[in-house]
C-alpha cells in the first residue's frame, strides 16, 4: 500500500494491488565429449497479473504505483560453451522473448495524464532477439604468467525503453563489441589489463522518463572507452 501525499488534488493514488506471477519453464543442461562442450537450453511462458509500474502526477510532479493489467512474456534461451584445448574459450548465447501485455491492459499517460490502452504493446526492455559471442585464450609464457586475450561482442534487436512503446523511447537493433588483454601474473598475484569497450561507439538508450510540460528525459550507456586496469592479492 502507499499513501497519496496530496489527497485533495483529485488524483486517487491510496493503494496498488499486488503482483502476480505464474511461471512456466521446461530446460536441460548438458555436458559432451569429456566435458569440452556444454549445452543448455531452456523455454518458458510467464503470465503476469496486476502488473505494477511507475504513474506521474502531472498536478504535483509526484511518482505513484498503479496496476495496469496482465503481461504475458514467453521464450527460449540457449548457451554453448566450447573448450577444444587448455585455457581456449568460447562462448554462443542466444534468446527470443516474446513479452507483451494484453487484452484490457491500461496505463496513465505520463503526458496527458488519461487512462490509455497499452494491450498489444511490447514490454519495456525487452528485445525480441539477444545473440552473444565470446572468446577467450589464456596463452602461458614461460615464467607462470599468463597473456589472454577476450573479444566479446552482443546483439539485440529494437526495443523500448517503457511499457508506453512511445517513438522516443524506441531503442534501435545494435552490436557492441568489447576487447581485453590481461596479463597475470604467476599464482595470480597480480593482474594488468587493457581494455576497449563499445568499440563501434554505439548509441544506447539506458533509461528515460517523462517530466512534466512534456519534457523527457533520456540517459544513455557509455560510448566507447578505453583504458589500464590493475589488481592485487594480498
Amino acid at each position: 500500500m502507499v499513501v497519496d501525499p496530496l489527497p485533495n488534488d483529485g488524483v486517487d493514488i491510496t493503494f496498488f494491488r499486488p503482483e502476480t506471477v505464474t511461471a512456466y519453464e521446461v530446460g536441460a543442461k548438458t555436458r559432451w565429449l569429456d566435458d569440452t562442450l556444454q549445452v543448455n537450453v531452456a523455454a518458458f511462458v510467464n503470465n503476469y497479473s496486476a502488473i505494477q509500474i511507475n504513474g506521474f502526477d502531472l498536478q504535483t510532479f509526484l511518482t505513484y504505483t498503479q496496476n495496469v493489467g496482465k503481461r504475458r512474456a514467453k521464450g527460449v534461451e540457449a548457451e554453448v560453451l566450447i573448450r577444444p584445448v587448455r585455457g581456449f574459450e568460447v562462448g554462443i548465447v542466444a534468446s527470443y522473448l516474446d513479452a507483451y501485455y494484453r487484452k484490457g491492459a491500461a496505463a496513465f499517460d505520463p503526458i496527458s495524464g488519461a487512462l490509455i490502452s497499452i494491450a498489444g504493446n511490447q514490454s519495456g526492455f525487452s528485445p525480441k532477439y539477444r545473440i552473444g559471442t565470446s572468446a577467450s585464450y589464456a596463452i602461458p609464457l614461460g615464467n607462470g604468467a599468463t597473456l589472454t586475450p577476450r573479444v566479446q561482442t552482443s546483439f539485440a534487436s529494437r526495443y523500448y525503453l517503457t511499457d508506453f512503446n512511445a517513438f522516443i523511447e524506441r531503442q534501435k537493433a545494435y552490436t557492441k563489441t568489447d576487447f581485453r588483454l590481461t596479463y597475470a601474473a604467476p599464482d595470480d598475484r597480480w593482474t594488468l589489463e587493457g581494455y576497449v569497450t563499445n568499440i563501434e561507439n554505439t548509441a544506447v538508450k539506458a533509461g528515460g522518463e517523462f517530466g512534466g510540460r512534456g519534457a523527457y528525459f533520456m540517459a544513455y550507456a557509455p560510448p566507447r572507452q578505453w583504458g589500464v586496469a590493475a589488481g592485487f592479492k594480498f
